[in-house]
């Protein structure tokens, strides 16, 4: 049987106040390894197709438990998980009380304000139920304002200055209806302005966190009582969060680290100065070529470039140039004015940044590392295979499956696998240094693959 429940964004409630058809989870934004506050957390059921949005999230808080089963917040944060209850000041600043109440029952409260010379400015009488409930008051008398909260449960008294705007104190956000003042307008509930949530435990949900200043995260799984669930949110490059070729496609931009790369394949026909590449469509093999610049649409459809960009024989990539210059690790080739193609020392940069061993990014012909590559690659499985083992995209590189075109014309791969050229040669050889990273594994493998294969290219920016 489904449970309908609208949604309480702004409410928190003790978190062993479960039901048997509840299921909560702690849901944390990080920024690569550190925890960031986030401004909105958005649900979609995607079996039982209902949404939801969280906002007005409380400051300084990285971690939230949110009951699925009634599409609201729970709590907030480590500080929140074990406190006993009682009364606990979120914010207090001039003019504005935030306090979170947590009751072991339903229960009375008397609220009542006094200025510092014991004369009464206010008084509530409020139903508050079991769990945790947030208020925010207001106060515009000038100098201090004393808060007494008495009832069965607890009692609390508090201080904090008034803003000199007025006279009037007023509780202006709490959820639910003033018993003392009934000639008075409730309070408004914000319950009866948000849409319905529904959701029944096993149904598969799209968690997707939003932070100014940084790429949405998305995850969708089926999630369990008590998960944990951590999104990943990544910043473009300060300077160039764009980067336009010639052909005028636009490409987001993502800080790694001291590395700023292109977020997406690349997907020109041109180098910067306008000079055209060769059309490969239709080509078949390419046995002993080795230096017509050709790109490539998988399986010959332009629809496939939309998403996973195009795919580039060595000699189109480097355009012209022979092996890696020193002072950037790579050269221009295919890439826009002021970005290159990475060598292979560069690769090897990201690689030891998101924390494979030096011994380990310098093996040639084997899988390197432990979960570098799940941190490269786009997460779920719109766009990868089944299963897309170790993604979290942690990088922000969101890296997608564009699969390969070999040297007798044949496609292969796309949605199992990814592969980049380096702009790094082997001496002497008809080979470059290339990345692959697969769907059913989360590490990297690095070697030297035919110049005539085609494979994607991701540009990174000149330092």
């Amino acid at each position: 049987m489904k449970i309908i429940f609208p949604l309480l964004a702004f409410y928190f409630f003790p978190f062993n106040t479960i039901v048997s058809q509840d299921v909560n989870i702690f849901l944390t934004g990080k920024e690569f390894q550190t925890p960031v506050e986030l401004n909105v957390i958005f649900l979609e059921n995607l079996t039982h197709p209902s949404q939801v949005m969280l906002s007005n999230l409380p400051t300084g808080i990285t971690t939230y438990r949110i009951n699925l089963s009634k599409g609201m917040v729970l709590g907030t944060g480590d500080e929140l998980l074990h406190e006993p209850y009682g009364v606990f000041t979120l914010s207090n600043v001039p003019g504005l009380l935030k306090l979170l109440l947590r009751l072991p029952y339903d229960d009375y409260m008397n609220i009542d304000f006094f200025n510092i010379n014991g004369r009464k400015l206010h008084e509530e009488r409020l139903w508050f139920r079991r769990g945790g409930t947030r208020i925010e008051i207001t106060g515009r008398a000038n100098g201090m304002i004393i808060l007494k909260i008495s009832g069965k449960s607890l009692k609390f008294n508090a201080k904090f200055l008034g803003d000199g705007t007025g006279e009037n104190v007023e509780i202006v956000s709490f959820p639910g209806n003033s018993l003392l003042k009934s000639g008075e307008a409730s309070i408004s509930d914000p319950v009866s302005l948000l849409p319905e949530f529904i959701y029944t435990p096993g149904d598969t949900i799209r968690f997707s966190v939003f932070k100014v200043g940084h790429y949405t995260s998305t995850i969708v799984c089926i999630p369990e009582h008590d998960d944990s669930c951590t999104l990943y949110l990544s910043i473009p490059c300060p300077a160039v969060p764009v980067v336009n070729d010639f052909d005028g496609n636009m490409y987001n931009t993502v800080q790694i680290g001291d590395q700023c790369w292109m977020r997406e394949n690349l997907n020109s026909t041109h180098y910067a100065d306008g000079t055209p590449l060769v059309d490969g469509t239709g080509v078949g093999p390419i046995f002993g070529d080795y230096t017509t610049p050709y790109w490539f649409n998988y399986d010959d459809s332009v629809y496939n470039s939309i998403t996973y960009g195009k795919l580039y024989t060595w000699a189109a990539v480097v355009h012209g140039t022979s092996g890696s210059k020193p002072s950037s690790g790579g050269v221009q080739g295919i890439c826009p004015v002021g970005w290159h193609v990475p060598g292979d020392g560069e690769w090897i940069q990201l690689e030891r940044f998101l924390g494979m061993s030096l011994f380990q990014a310098n093996l040639v012909g084997e899988w390197r590392g432990t979960n570098e590559g799940g941190k490269l690659k786009e997460n779920g499985t719109v766009n990868w295979h089944f299963p897309n083992t170790g993604a979290t995209n942690e990088s922000g590189f969101t890296a997608l499956p564009g699969g390969l075109r070999n040297n007798q014309g044949l496609y292969m791969s796309k949605n199992y696998s990814a592969y980049w050229w380096t702009s790094t040669e082997y001496p002497g050889t008809t080979s470059a240094a290339d990345r692959w990273i697969v769907h059913e594994m989360s590490k990297i493998w690095r070697n030297y693959g035919s110049k005539n294969f085609a494979r994607s290219v991701r540009c990174l920016k000149d330092f």
